[in-house]
Order: structure tokens, then C-alpha cells, then sequence
């Protein structure tokens, strides 16, 4: 691959690029949806219809999709669930356990005002992880999407991620100042940290 990297709606995307984009999707977050199943095709299978494209932002070289980045509004979350799907490729009890315990993570509607995002999914392929893939596509966002501020969580254990989005302006909102609605829906195992970006 020639390294030349460019960010596109996944709405703009092929059909083959968004299964890419989920294959990717499952890889990264493998470990947290194997309560679904051990295979990664099921998986892909299962999921791929809840990716909603224009949330969805992929990096590509060589038309390959090489990392992905959501972004959730007050409006519109990442993914929207289909409980018929999840049922027909994992059976009615697995089917609709997964379908719940995945709309309260990645569907349920978040309290965000008209100028804030959300972001989430951030996901890079194996091959190419290491190499600024997710900054690049963040990168892209924060200059190219309207909002005026920026949300994202990182797990506590996970100090590296902390650091590298401190690096790159995130700042780290303490819980007694988040929001007593969206403290209540989030997990205490996770720290929040947010962005202005300044449109003077």
C-alpha cells in the first residue's frame, strides 16, 4: 500500500467496504462480543446490519478500509438493532440477550446537546495498528464535523489511550462535573474526557 490514507462516510462507502469496516469492528472488540459467538463471521454477520453509515467515518489506502471512528450525536447513535436479525443467526435466547446488552452500549440514546459528539468505536486494523491510523481519522473529524465539543471514554486501566488523547488536546472531565444524567448511564470503570474545538 502506498500509505496515502484518506477518511470517508461510510454513506459514501461500497457495500464491500462497510463489511471491511465491520470485520474490523468485530477484531477490536472481539473479546467483548464473543458472549455472541466464538466465530468472526457469524459475528460480522449478525452485526453488520446495525452500522448506520453516515455516524460511521472509515480510513482507506488503496480503497482498503484500514480503521474506522463513530460518532454519536443527541440524535443518532452508531448503530441501530434489528432483534430479528440477532435471533435469526444466534437462535431466540442467545439472539435476544445479545441484541439487549448491545443496544444499551452502542444504541441506547445518549444525553448530548446539539453541538456535542461522541466518539466511540475506534477501531484500526491488525495489520496497520501502531501507525496512527485512528489519530489520522480523528484528525479529520475534529477539523471537518461541526460540533464544538468533542466526548470520549477510555477505560481506567488503559493509561496509554489517556495519554495519547491528552496529547492531542482531550482533557479529562472529573466525575462530580459530568452531567447527572449521563453519569448515571455510564459505567465507573471509565473515564470521560471531552475537546472544544475553537471556531473563532
Amino acid at each position: 500500500m502506498n500509505g496515502n490514507l484518506t477518511v470517508k462516510s461510510l454513506a459514501e462507502l461500497e457495500t464491500t467496504h462497510r463489511r471491511q469496516a465491520v470485520g474490523i469492528f468485530v477484531d477490536s472488540y472481539y473479546q467483548k462480543l464473543s458472549f455472541l459467538s466464538t466465530e468472526t463471521e457469524k459475528l460480522i454477520d449478525v452485526l453488520e446490519h446495525s452500522f448506520v453509515p453516515e455516524q460511521y467515518y472509515a480510513g482507506l489506502m488503496d480503497e482498503t478500509v484500514v480503521g474506522i471512528i463513530a460518532c454519536s450525536t443527541g440524535t443518532s447513535r452508531s448503530h441501530r438493532f434489528d432483534r430479528k436479525q440477532f435471533v435469526k443467526y444466534l437462535g431466540l435466547l442467545r439472539g435476544l440477550l445479545g441484541y439487549r446488552r448491545l443496544w444499551e452500549t452502542l444504541q441506547k440514546p445518549l444525553d448530548l446537546a446539539s453541538h456535542q459528539c461522541y466518539i466511540e468505536s475506534v477501531a484500526t486494523d491488525t495489520a496497520f495498528r501502531g501507525k496512527g491510523i485512528a489519530t489520522k481519522i480523528q484528525d479529520y473529524l475534529l477539523r471537518e464535523l461541526p460540533y464544538k465539543e468533542y466526548l470520549l471514554e477510555v477505560e481506567q486501566s488503559n493509561k496509554a489511550a489517556v495519554k495519547l488523547y491528552q496529547r492531542l488536546g482531550f482533557t479529562v472531565i472529573p466525575k462530580e462535573m459530568q452531567p447527572a444524567a449521563w453519569n448515571a448511564q455510564r459505567k465507573t470503570q471509565m473515564i470521560l474526557m471531552r475537546k472544544c474545538i475553537d471556531t473563532q
